[in-house]
């Protein structure tokens, strides 16, 4: 990108982003939860899951699949699409402040280290953070020097355009000339 060239961007919010994220939690907790069904299957194909203490042994294992799906999940889909499903719905996408395209390294501190500190101790503070901040950056935004963005179709959706009546034209018409009448 050129020095003098500039894109202008319409930064998406708290509750566009909110939407996006809990759309893609149903994603990445729907995937691991098949991949640790199969899993058990797999394991302990005569037993069912109920029994023996299965659903207490795979505990950990749900917990560290989710982990693992969600990393490989919010990075992949960030990295090749600029956005995750959650986002395409929402019509949003990631973009690096500087303007130039994603690359892994922004990536994985984004998705990896910067949703480390967002998501610290569950509490989620640093998502809720968006939702205070001026530009609408959450932690991991300000530490991988991203932002969340409306796609330009997305944002050329947000406005509609209303033809105005024959009948209030003419009735703007009216006041215009009677102003002018005073003046």
């Amino acid at each position: 990108m050129n020095v003098h060239e500039k894109e202008t961007w319409m930064i998406a919010r708290f509750w566009t982003r909110f939407w996006a994220y809990l759309i893609d939690l149903i994603i990445v907790s729907s995937v691991s939860s098949l991949a640790i069904f199969f899993l058990a299957r797999l394991l302990a194909p005569e037993e069912g899951l109920l029994a023996s203490g299965m659903i207490a042994r795979l505990v950990p294992s749900t917990i560290g699949f989710l982990g693992i799906i969600g990393i490989a999940y919010f990075s992949l889909m960030t990295y090749f699409f600029g956005q995750t499903l959650g986002k395409m719905i929402q019509g949003i996408r990631v973009i690096r402040t500087d303007g130039k395209k994603l690359d892994m390294l922004t990536v994985l501190i984004r998705e990896v280290a910067g949703r480390t500190v967002s998501q610290l101790n569950g509490f989620h503070l640093g998502y809720i953070w968006a939702g205070f901040h001026p530009k609408g950056f959450a932690w991991h935004d300000l530490l991988s020097d991203t932002l969340v963005v409306w796609e330009k179709e997305a944002e050329d959706s947000q406005w509609h355009t209303v033809e105005r009546s024959e009948e209030d034209k003419k009735s703007e018409e009216y006041v215009e000339a009677e102003q002018t009448d005073k003046e």
